[in-house]
């Protein structure tokens, strides 16, 4: 087969050998490479700082800033053309993006996360130390309580320019108080972000693990569900009838039980959330696969991505999804839950986000964990990485 590529978007997809080749047009010949959408990460945390408290401290803001902005390459160099942001990085940077001062994939942007006092991302602690450093400029404090502050803060976060709104409505593995399946907001406060997002046309991710705080996040409407949890019959069915996305982040959950193991990466309270929920995590994801819930790929990687965020995709596929499948959660179906309906498929018409790999992710998709062995990239018409000649 071969595409012809025309002001940023696939014009033609044919045969190769039915293919007009107008003298002067630039050609690709990817030979025996599988040719493919470029990949999504529907929840990422890209100007998250890996390091210790410690390290962060000592950090200049500006270093902070350009470390960002090489990971924003290599997830680009790696096959992933858009992401989407859950909480951290700002406007400018995707803007840097959009200009073409920085190679990196196209992103959404939720800035922070809506947080109650004494929730998941309130980083002031106990004796009142806020530990948040290294927050961008343009990255308001989320924290916030009451249906009236709750509106002001969805109204603050898309004037600083937020594709979408995250609130998390349960605790979760990183939360100092609160466990994964603690209610955080009440229902009426959920419903009062969704409700003035939804005038502003923007969509909701709910992190939300389970229990009382996933059904007010389902009961109020969000776009899509984040992590995985516990989930009920009943959970499962309203996001079927609902076409509410699920992002299960495998990739977080097996990263982070793997450091601890390794070099006791983890708070104490952490590890034991982790190592309480992980057993949990296949019974579910089956049962929601198994009822046609819609599954888009993302990591909650936060910079810890030996292997590769596509990595993901493997976990898929352990936990029960065909290659195909998977794929498609990491193109098309990641397309939809991100808004973007003009991508995640190669066909006339839309935008030219491709890749190229070396090998075939349909029979095995780990292939797509190797960035070596990932040849070419293409993101709205622009080659950002060639390594056929």
């Amino acid at each position: 087969m071969a595409l012809r590529v025309t002001g940023g978007r696939i014009a033609e997809a044919a045969p190769w050998g039915d293919m007009r080749r107008p003298v002067g047009e630039s050609m690709v010949d990817a030979g025996a490479m599988t040719v493919m959408p470029g990949l999504f990460d529907c929840h990422d945390h890209l100007a998250t700082p890996a390091k210790n408290l410690a390290e962060r401290s000592a950090t200049p803001p500006s270093l902070h800033v350009l470390r960002v902005a090489a990971v924003m390459r290599d997830m680009l160099q790696a096959g992933f053309t858009t992401v989407r942001d859950a909480g951290g990085l700002d406007l400018g940077l995707k803007m840097a993006v959009e200009e073409g001062l920085l190679a990196g994939p196209r992103v959404l942007i939720s800035l922070a996360i809506i947080t109650q006092t004494a929730g998941l991302s309130d980083y002031t602690n106990a004796v009142g130390f806020n530990t948040d450093v290294l927050r961008l400029p343009g990255v308001p404090d989320g924290v916030c309580d009451g249906t009236d502050q709750l509106r002001a803060m969805t109204r603050r976060l898309i004037r600083a320019g937020a594709d979408f709104i995250k609130i998390a409505t349960t605790g979760g593995l990183s939360s100092r108080i609160s466990g994964v399946l603690t209610r955080e907001f009440s229902f009426d406060e959920v419903r009062a972000v969704v409700d003035e997002a939804k005038a502003f046309g923007k969509p909701v991710a709910a992190h939300a693990y389970g229990g009382e705080g996933l059904r007010n996040a389902l009961r109020a409407g969000v776009h899509s569900v984040e992590h995985l949890g516990p989930l009920e019959d009943e959970d499962i069915a309203t996001m079927v009838r609902q076409g509410t996305y699920l992002v299960p982040t495998l990739l977080n959950m097996h990263v982070r039980l793997q450091m601890a193991r390794e070099s006791g990466g983890l708070s104490p309270y952490s590890m034991q959330k982790a190592e309480e929920l992980a057993p949990l995590q296949r019974d579910a994801f089956a049962r929601a696969h198994r009822a046609g819930v819609r599954i888009a790929a993302g990591t909650d990687s936060r910079g810890l991505r030996p292997g590769g965020n596509a990595r993901e995709l493997s976990l898929l596929v352990q936990y029960g999804m065909g290659p195909a499948e998977a794929i498609r959660a990491a193109t098309s179906v990641a397309a939809a839950c991100c808004n973007i309906p003009d991508t995640g498929t190669l066909r006339p018409g839309m935008r030219a986000d491709l890749i190229a790999v070396d090998g075939n992710p349909l029979e095995e998709v780990e292939v797509l964990e190797d960035t070596e062995r990932v040849m070419f990239v293409m993101r709205g018409g622009h080659v950002f990485k060639n390594r056929i000649g």
